[in-house]
């Protein structure tokens, strides 16, 4: 589900930035407006990566819902992407897979990133995304 910031990066410094490519959203090829329900679930996938392929890729990957009313974060697993790695074992957990539902978020408009890093800090990527989320 998505939540508050989790207790693990309660204290992480946050900074834009990263590299990332959201690949799909609920099974369909990702687009720049989703529209959805809070009951329904939620998922995404995609890689992410912080500057370049030479620093490792961090061991935390959240989906973030942002507008004026908060952020809420959906945390995902890090994936194997050959296609993105290359062979570079440095960056070979790049994909991530987040699933959850948005059944504790308040309805609205919400501004997506993808944000990783650890529990010292995050970096938001811009997705250029918007959700909408329904009540019913």
């Amino acid at each position: 589900q998505f939540s508050l910031k989790p207790i693990t990066i309660k204290n992480a410094s946050a900074t834009d930035g990263g590299i990332c490519v959201v690949d799909s959203i609920n099974h369909l090829p990702a687009t720049t407006a989703i529209q959805t329900k809070k009951t329904l679930p939620f998922g995404i996938e995609g890689w992410s990566i912080i500057d370049s392929k030479e620093r490792p890729v961090p061991p935390l990957i959240f989906a973030v819902l942002i507008n004026k009313t908060g952020q809420y974060y959906l945390e995902g697993e890090r994936k194997l992407r050959p296609d993105v790695s290359k062979g570079n074992a440095r960056i070979e957990l790049a994909g991530f897979k987040m699933t959850g539902y948005f059944s504790k978020i308040p309805q609205g408009d919400y501004r997506l990133k993808i944000a990783t890093g650890d529990n010292q800090s995050l970096v938001f990527c811009e997705i250029k995304t918007m959700v909408h989320i329904e009540n019913q």
